[in-house]
């Protein structure tokens, strides 16, 4: 719509072209009145939606190449380009959605709940739908989690694996696994998470090869009266001055 009133600012008032270009923004403007309503029945019907909108939009685009070379140029090739992206999108998105099936097994209103968190998460945090679809599923089977809970906990650990630069699903496993080895429910997820992020950062310590050591050893952390929290922090001191803690670890059993 923009760049048809930009093109109709190229142009004469009241001469043929600039009419013409009227009603395209008139038409324009009623097409994306419709596109907001689609948008908003996306869970359901979306790939149909997403080819209708991305089929008129290149249809416009051909329209406004008729107003010569320039505008062909400046215009219409990113309008058909955007049409285009529309449709690929949708693959984006659709692959993204059959992720939380696999995932889950859920059908009906379940699925269609974790699609949408699936979706709001894509576009808050911001992240791609891939990562946020695969972070909904694994939540939602590791933690047993559905509704804002879900959502909360799911975009906890996207935020987590970008800053550790590591797979969301791999990040989601092994920290599931650790809370679990100590007991911690997941109403406490953030704050291991934040402790994990704390270590990470004034350590220097790998966060998946922490958790893992705070996996195996859980039991002689205990023994020792240390919180998971001590424990993370004890492991990273060694790492970050040099001593094997996997060896420190395996003398202290002894």
């Amino acid at each position: 719509l923009q760049q048809l009133r930009d093109a109709q600012g190229q142009v004469s008032e009241g001469t043929a072209d600039w009419d013409n270009l009227q009603r395209e923004i008139i038409a324009t403007e009623q097409e994306l009145k419709n596109a907001e309503k689609e948008l908003r029945n996306f869970g359901t019907v979306g790939a149909q939606q997403l080819q209708a909108v991305g089929a008129k939009m290149q249809e416009v685009g051909g329209k406004i190449s008729n107003y010569g070379a320039t505008l062909t140029k400046t215009v219409t090739g990113p309008i058909v380009a955007a049409g285009a992206a529309c449709l690929a999108a949708w693959q984006e998105v659709d692959a993204a959605m059959d992720t939380i099936t696999k995932k889950t097994g859920a059908s009906g209103k379940a699925l269609e709940e974790m699609q949408g968190i699936a979706e709001n998460l894509a576009t808050k945090i911001p992240t791609d739908f891939e990562t946020a679809a695969n972070a909904v599923g694994e939540v939602s089977t590791r933690f047993d989690l559905s509704g804002d809970k879900l959502e909360d906990v799911s975009g906890k650990f996207i935020k987590f694996a970008d800053l550790n630069n590591t797979d969301v699903v791999s990040a989601i496993d092994n920290v599931q696994t650790t809370m679990a080895a100590w007991g911690i429910t997941a109403e406490n997820t953030g704050t291991v998470l934040d402790m994990f992020n704390t270590v990470g950062q004034n350590t220097g310590t790998d966060i998946m090869q922490l958790s893992n050591i705070l996996q195996d050893n859980q039991v002689i952390f205990k023994d020792m009266g240390l919180s998971i929290a001590d424990a993370a922090n004890f492991v990273g001191n060694l790492d970050k001055n040099g001593v094997d803690a996997s060896a420190t670890m395996a003398g202290l059993k002894k």
